[in-house]
C-alpha cells in the first residue's frame, strides 16, 4: 500500500509539471473516464473503477490498447506514459533500472 500512495504522490508532482494545456486535456481525459458513459464507451468498463476487479481493469486497459478507434488507444497511451513518467521521476527507481542519476554540469 506504501508504494502505491508514493506512486500516487508521484503522479499529483508529474501532473503538476505538465504545462497547463496538457493538464486541461487530461483533466478532461480523467472526467470522461469517471463517468459512466464515458467509462463504457472509451474503456469498455461498466462498473466503477473503484469496485471493478483487477481482471477488469486489465482488460480494459488491454481493449484500449488493442482497439481499432485511435482516440481509446491514445487515450491509453497518455496514461501508461503519465504512470511511467512518475515511476521513472522517482529517484528510489533509479537503481533497479541502472541508472546512477544525472550527471553534475561543469
Amino acid at each position: 500500500m506504501q508504494a502505491l500512495e508514493s506512486h500516487l504522490t508521484h503522479m499529483e508532482t508529474t501532473i503538476a509539471a505538465l504545462p497547463p494545456a496538457t493538464q486541461r486535456e487530461l483533466d478532461q481525459l480523467l472526467g470522461l473516464l469517471a463517468s459512466p458513459p464515458g467509462r463504457r464507451l472509451l474503456a469498455g468498463l461498466s462498473q466503477p473503477w473503484d469496485v471493478a476487479t483487477i481482471e477488469d481493469v486489465r482488460q480494459s486497459l488491454q481493449l484500449m490498447r488493442e482497439s481499432t478507434l485511435a482516440v481509446r488507444r491514445q487515450a491509453y497511451h497518455a496514461l501508461r506514459d503519465l504512470t511511467h513518467a512518475a515511476f521513472f521521476a522517482d529517484e528510489q527507481h533509479w537503481a533497479l533500472l541502472g541508472y546512477p542519476g544525472p550527471r553534475a554540469l561543469g
